[in-house]
């Protein structure tokens, strides 16, 4: 979990304090003090002038320091000065232009030979794979470059669950995000340069091109609330600004509003029930829900991208055994059209973001995620089985509402507490005074196992925080920060192929 901190100015003035001064002289110590900034570099420097200078611990290099010097402890990103003419800006790891002949020809046989053989085989399936493998390629090489640029631009936080809270560049869900949209704009053309025989919805490229505009607005807004921290109030709807595009498309080439009514309720309801303007109202709320489950799941490493992932693979093993039960394929082939690519980002991203992470997806990140499966779940037509895709994260909504409500206290960070002696997790704890309005609340999650009270006194209580990885450490114990986000996706994994086994074998009992 990050705590972000203010970005610091590009030069700070020098200043010496006592701590360190050390054996130098007064008269050395006014010296430095009126050195101008254009001449703190140490080239500028003769020798024993630079002897100086490292004494009292202004020492500055031209560029920001690597990750692992950052995670130091006391350690701060350092800055470069903007009149000097040797500053540089920070280097990506992808830089397939300077590298080697050896690397170059790597570089070109990974990203064609992928595509090359999917073109062989036909099919957009095969293609979509293919483009979805060169795109974790690159996304995997290219996010510790923009983490770097991140850092540049004080985009960085501290990881509340390590014990010296190392510095880390947050919002790196932009990188993997700017390399899906870059993948499916490359992919768009494709389907009709290749045959025409081949199995894509041309009469669906308006809906293509209003998906990849939601999710386009959802990834600027989410990494606008990254910057200037949007209030709750506010970012609630910013969802239901990105899927308007989307609720456009779907109103002019389907516009179906009806739904298919359960098998038990049909003598009272009827075959289909017709929503009208309320099944837009059901669709907006689905992209609003998907954004903000998974950000309100979080504070531990990985486990933002990880139940994506997990969420992502069973969108696409739902697509595959609908294309196999001989369901029509229009829906479910640009479904997996869109979420393939998404994978494949997802895992790169999931690579630098496991414990111990060594970047932060930010909400970014979960503001991308969200979106995406809002629009594969609407244009695929399958939104209540990506509901049931979501079980982990509507139980984890549910038990936060007393919080989110204000009817117990709602520290701003709810992530599960570092124990320093054992290195483990603990469930965070919050106290809170008992009222007539949150009482019998806590007295029926506490008789169910739902919460745990660790103190009272008088009318206050403290009880561990409402989520659901604090839930997960109050009945399993504490336990390794990866441990826990292996746990989480194991919980994820086992609701989301339940889902899938109540989907394709026992929902034709209730919709025959």
């Amino acid at each position: 979990m990050e705590q972000t901190e203010p970005a610091s100015p590009e030069f700070e003035t020098v200043g010496v304090s006592s701590t360190k001064l050390g054996d130098a002289t007064e008269c050395e110590t006014t010296e430095l003090e009126t050195l101008e900034p254009e001449a703190m570099e140490l080239e500028d420097f003769t020798e024993p002038e630079t002897m100086k200078l490292r004494k009292l611990g202004f020492a500055r290099s031209t560029e920001f320091a690597e990750f692992a010097e950052l995670a130091e402890p006391g350690v701060s990103p350092t800055g470069t000065l903007p009149s000097s003419p040797r500053v540089k800006r920070p280097s990506t790891s992808l830089n397939v232009f300077t590298a080697s002949f050896w690397t170059r020809v790597k570089w070109l046989l990974t990203v064609l030979l992928p595509v090359v053989l999917a073109a062989n085989m036909g099919g957009l399936v095969p293609l979509s794979t293919a483009f979805a493998a060169v795109a974790g390629l690159v996304a995997h090489e290219c996010i510790p470059g923009f983490g770097r640029l991140l850092l540049h631009a004080g985009r960085r936080g501290r990881d509340l669950n390590k014990p010296k809270n190392p510095v880390l560049p947050e919002s790196l869900g932009m990188a993997a995000g700017t390399v899906y949209l870059v993948t499916m704009f490359l992919f768009i053309p494709v389907p009709f340069v290749l045959e025409r025989t081949m199995l894509f919805p041309f009469e669906q490229l308006g809906a293509y091109t209003a998906a990849l505009l939601s999710i386009t607005c959802m990834l600027f807004l989410g990494f606008t609330d990254d910057v200037l921290n949007v209030k709750w109030r506010h970012k609630i709807l910013l969802p239901a600004m990105s899927v308007l595009p989307l609720l456009m498309i779907y109103s002019v080439t389907s516009g179906r509003t009806e739904v298919v009514v359960p098998l038990p309720l049909r003598p009272l309801l009827g075959h289909f029930l017709q929503l009208g303007v309320l099944y837009y109202v059901y669709m907006a709320l689905l992209a609003i829900f998907c954004t903000h489950s998974i950000n309100i799941l979080a504070g531990v490493n990985g486990v933002e991208v990880g139940q994506s992932v997990v969420v992502a693979l069973s969108i696409v093993l739902h697509n595959l055994m609908a294309l196999r039960h001989g369901e029509p394929p229009t829906e479910h082939v640009f479904s997996l059209t869109l979420i393939l690519p998404f994978v494949a980002v997802s895992l790169a991203l999931l690579r630098h973001n496991w414990w111990p992470a060594t970047v932060f997806v930010g909400d970014t990140y979960c503001y991308f995620a969200g979106m995406t499966f809002a629009v594969v779940g609407i244009l695929g037509h399958f939104g209540k089985t990506l509901l049931l895709f979501f079980v982990p994260q509507i139980f984890n909504f549910l038990y936060s509402m007393p919080q989110l409500l204000g009817l117990v206290s709602c520290p701003r960070h709810r992530l599960p507490s570092l124990n320093p002696i054992t290195g483990a997790l603990e469930p965070s704890k919050v106290t809170f005074v008992l009222d007539r309005r949150n009482a019998p609340i806590i007295a029926v999650l506490s008789r169910i196992g739902l919460l745990r009270i660790y103190a009272r006194n008088k009318d206050e209580i403290t009880t561990n925080n409402l989520t659901l990885l604090n839930l997960l450490l109050v009945h399993g114990g504490s336990m390794r920060e990866d441990r826990l986000a292996m746990l989480l996706m194991s919980v994820q994994t086992i609701c989301n192929l339940s889902a899938i086994l109540l989907r394709h074998h026992f929902a034709s009992y209730f919709f025959p």
